[in-house]
């Protein structure tokens, strides 16, 4: 099949458009693990988050929905230059559950992928869960190893 990966048993791929700032600036590549969220609510608008440690009912905040929240990127595409399209076409490898609730959302370009570590690896980025990176490099004086 021409190096094209044969799906598991209850897994589909689906296509999902994505402009810039629906996926990580890192970009994607085959492989790799994502988070699948719906942008936006069944009108179009965008999905209201309340603000850490608020009421979620006191500011008619909607639910973030997650579509799939593991899927794994089957492939990548860059449109064609000026062609004034997404600016990237992405493959994701999700359950058939989840396949026709994403597949519905990206029609109406209401998808961004979250990047997630590889599953049984740890996170690599150097971010603590909860916590921000630090600009000063590790050594002496940071508290972290050298």
């Amino acid at each position: 099949l021409g190096g094209t990966a044969i799906l598991a048993s209850g897994a589909a791929v689906v296509g999902v458009a994505l402009k810039a700032g629906e996926y990580p600036p890192t970009g994607l590549v085959p492989g790799e693990q994502v988070m699948v969220v719906e942008t936006g609510g069944p009108t179009g608008t965008p999905v209201a988050l309340p603000m850490a440690g608020a009421d979620p009912g006191s500011s008619g905040a909607v639910p973030v929905v997650t579509l799939a929240p593991r899927a794994t990127v089957y492939s990548t595409q860059e449109p064609q230059p000026n062609s004034g399209g997404p600016a990237l076409l992405v493959g994701l490898s999700v359950s058939v559950a989840a396949a026709g609730s994403i597949a519905v959302a990206a029609s109406g370009g209401q998808v961004s992928l979250v990047l997630l570590p590889a599953s049984g690896s740890a996170a690599t980025s150097g971010v603590p869960d909860g916590g921000a990176a630090s600009a000063m490099p590790p050594g002496p004086g940071t508290g972290a190893p050298a």
